[in-house]
């Protein structure tokens, strides 16, 4: 080979060397600068569970720094266990990667939405940029730029889009809103109506509406909507409305009282199948956390599996927590031991009066008077279904129930009176229309 020929030949391996070395270092420092977003983890905030989770996708995101994917994914699971100041950099690097994905910039809004509003609103706008009309975003814009007194805004940016086919509550309450800012109290109400009307139920509707009618001077409409906000469920913090971006997180929480309660939802809705698929995220160490063992062990009642319940009490950490009496009191009814159950339950509903959960105790007295009238004790069930109503007036099923051992009793003046709550509740309840016809024959 010719002297020059081989020389020519270095000289080429020398720049393609020196370029991938270039850019291996421009890699290596972009890499650099994008983990630079990491957050700080203290990692015995969370439990066993939520640290692997979040090790894990912090790995991810530390070996593929470019894929907005990742840097997503890692911001769920930081929102998923109310980590929401963690989140919010990693949705945010998340957009940078990906600027065309609506979602990013609306989960990143989510989680400053009550720390840096204008910052909030600035990614609402590019949300909506990245992709027109997607609900929860404008509910989310119009409700800021209400709150901070933009009804301008607010009526630009819905007025185009809430048609007489609008089904969402809470674009139909902003729009009420903005109506009853400018004085227009019949347009402010017809919205409201639309919005009372579509699921889900909200208090912040009912308690508009009350507050409308009374400036009309309709007061028995006025007494009906205030009545509704007592009646209906107190909603989370900061969760007043559906959200479906940022409800995708709910399945990164690895918090055991979060799953705990989602599996006892879900057995409530005749999915304990699902539940306890739910339950199995866990580390064994979590899931012997009594409420966790708690509501694997209704799961398990719930779909036959009475042995299983009774072994995930027996694994649970503190079996003499409260939480298992609510399960004991599951397989005994299950089982249709309902004097037993009635024992259970009794034991609740007597050590929970003075504690925080005591307003959530209408469902042990609810189900306490369900037993009690298994054994055909009426007048010790009728006393339960009070109980029940005192702590939350808006529970159906008790009134229902105590409205039928009303009638039984010919108190047909105290069925009437709280049929009246169950009828505001379901409307259209032919259960409730059957009792109210025997209270006024």
């Amino acid at each position: 080979m010719k002297r020059q020929t081989v020389i020519g030949l270095c000289l080429a391996f020398g720049v393609v060397a020196a370029v991938s070395g270039a850019f291996f270092v421009a890699k290596r420092a972009r890499h650099a600068e994008l983990l630079a977003s990491l957050p700080k983890i203290d990692f015995n905030e969370f439990n066993q569970s939520t640290r692997k989770l979040v090790a894990q996708a912090v790995d991810d995101v530390t070996k593929q720094p470019l894929r907005a994917d990742r840097w997503g994914e890692l911001g769920y699971v930081f929102a998923g266990n109310q980590a929401f100041v963690q989140a919010a950099p990693c949705f945010a690097r998340a957009e940078e990667l990906d600027p065309g994905n609506f979602r990013w910039p609306h989960l990143y809004a989510v989680c400053i939405f009550y720390t840096n509003r204008p910052a909030a609103v600035a990614a609402l706008k590019r949300t909506l940029e990245a992709r027109q009309n997607v609900v929860p975003t404008l509910g989310m814009l119009a409700d800021a730029y209400l709150e901070d007194g933009a009804d301008k805004e607010a009526d630009a940016l819905l007025r185009p889009l809430v048609t007489e086919k609008t089904t969402d509550p809470r674009l139909l309450l902003a729009m009420a809103r903005i109506e009853a800012n400018a004085g227009a109290v019949n347009k402010a109400i017809a919205f409201a109506e639309r919005a009372a009307a579509n699921p889900p139920r909200n208090r912040l509707v009912h308690q508009f509406l009350a507050q409308l009618y009374q400036r009309k001077g309709a007061s028995a409409k006025a007494r009906d909507h205030a009545r509704l906000v007592e009646l209906l469920p107190k909603p989370v913090e900061n969760a007043i409305w559906p959200d479906s971006i940022a409800s995708q997180s709910a399945k990164y929480s690895r918090n055991a009282d979060d799953v705990a309660l989602q599996a006892r939802w879900l057995t409530m809705q005749g999915s304990p199948q699902e539940a306890l698929q739910i339950l199995e995220t866990l580390e064994p160490e979590d899931r012997r956390h009594p409420g966790v063992a708690a509501a694997e062990a209704i799961a398990r009642a719930h779909h036959g599996d009475l042995d299983g319940a009774n072994r995930a009490i027996d694994s649970a950490s503190d079996t003499s927590d409260p939480n298992l009496d609510v399960a004991r009191a599951s397989i005994a009814m299950a089982t249709e031991k309902f004097s037993e159950a009635v024992d259970i339950l009794g034991r609740i509903t007597a050590v929970r009066k003075d504690e925080k959960r005591a307003e959530m105790m209408d469902g042990a007295h609810l189900f306490r008077g369900i037993c009690l009238q298994q054994i055909k004790k009426n007048e010790e069930a009728q006393a339960e279904y009070e109980a029940a109503l005192k702590i939350n007036p808006g529970n159906f099923d008790a009134i229902v129930r105590l409205a039928d051992l009303y009638l039984t009793k010919n108190r047909k003046a105290d069925a009437k009176r709280i049929l009246a709550d169950a009828a505001l509740l379901e409307p259209t309840n032919e259960r409730v229309k059957e009792l109210q016809q025997r209270a006024s024959s």
